[in-house]
């Protein structure tokens, strides 16, 4: 998914505290990818003015997104196990903020990044700019 919507080749991820969560730097940009199991309801409310989920399936242990771009086979004949799912995608330049800010999924090896630069980002991006 992070190819998909960033750029192939090049791409590095960093780890986070947060199994489903996830942070990629691809060819042409970046940022976090994180899964809706790994985001509380109570955070989920808080980003909702932000930030609008993309809305996937989850087809066993594969992810069906909008992005995709290769085939899958399904096992029509067993029945499959499909089920809605939410990812949340930050970009790396402004929507980080809102992950600092409103969840606590970190990166294991933090950047040089303080709370209060997070704030300023969010401050100049996203205050005001709520989603009608």
């Amino acid at each position: 998914m992070a190819e998909a919507l960033w750029g192939t080749g090049g791409t590095n991820s960093e780890p986070t505290n947060t199994p489903s969560a996830f942070y990629f730097s691809c060819s042409g940009h970046g940022g976090f990818i994180i899964g809706e199991d790994a985001i509380t309801p109570k955070q989920q409310a808080a980003l909702a003015p932000y930030i609008n989920p993309e809305l996937c399936t989850l087809y066993g242990d594969k992810l069906m997104h909008p992005y995709r771009r290769r085939k899958i086979r399904y096992d029509l004949a067993n029945g499959g196990d499909w089920r809605p799912y939410k990812v949340y995608v930050f970009e790396e330049d402004c929507d980080w903020a809102l992950v600092r800010k409103f969840t606590t999924i970190r990166l294991r090896r933090p950047p040089n990044v303080t709370c209060a630069q997070a704030d300023d980002t969010f401050n100049q991006y996203h205050r005001g700019k709520e989603i009608a």
